[in-house]
């Protein structure tokens, strides 16, 4: 690099880390996964967005404690 720092927008790393976090997989076998466990599957849902939410929060806090490795 030339010595200029990359500035990324909270947007677009909002939409990259929910990429990773998600994947295609929830668009693909949800219609599956809620023939097979019916009314449960939403309770399924819900609580992987919950342990998602926090490990997003523990990755947010690890950046900030140690900003000198830069997500490496």
């Amino acid at each position: 690099m030339s010595g200029e720092q990359r500035k990324i927008s909270v947007a677009y790393a909002t939409a990259v880390s929910l990429g990773a976090i998600i994947g295609s997989g929830i668009f693909v076998l949800s219609g599956t996964v809620i023939s097979l466990a019916g009314a449960l599957s939403l309770v399924a849902f819900a609580f992987v967005g919950f342990i998602s939410l926090i490990l997003a929060f523990e990755l947010g806090e690890l950046t900030s404690v140690y900003p000198e490795l830069r997500g490496s």
